[in-house]
């Protein structure tokens, strides 16, 4: 875990939501190592006992820190939803 290194308001399975990504500001899962490694952050999420809102300030955070347009951030957001919410409380 990145501890200290975390933005704010960030969870502690924010250090696994950069793998979701592909490089630099690629859509959430576009390959499929992406995918296994939005599962890995899911189960990181899962076992911190996130919430989606949680989860969406993760995504939000690493996105933002990539200088990725706002535009594009609710685009990401809206595909990570059916993704992670059913899955977090």
């Amino acid at each position: 875990m990145m501890g200290d290194q975390r933005p704010p308001k960030t969870s502690t399975a924010y250090d696994k939501i950069r793998g979701a990504f592909g490089p630099a500001t690629a859509s959430l899962t576009v390959h499929h190592l992406d995918r296994v490694r939005a599962a890995d952050y899911l189960v990181a999420a899962l076992k911190a006992k996130l919430t989606w809102a949680e989860a969406e300030a993760d995504i939000r955070a690493y996105l933002a820190a990539q200088g990725v347009q706002p535009d594009f951030i609710e685009k990401e957001v809206a595909c990570a939803r059916p993704l992670l919410q059913p899955w977090l409380s």
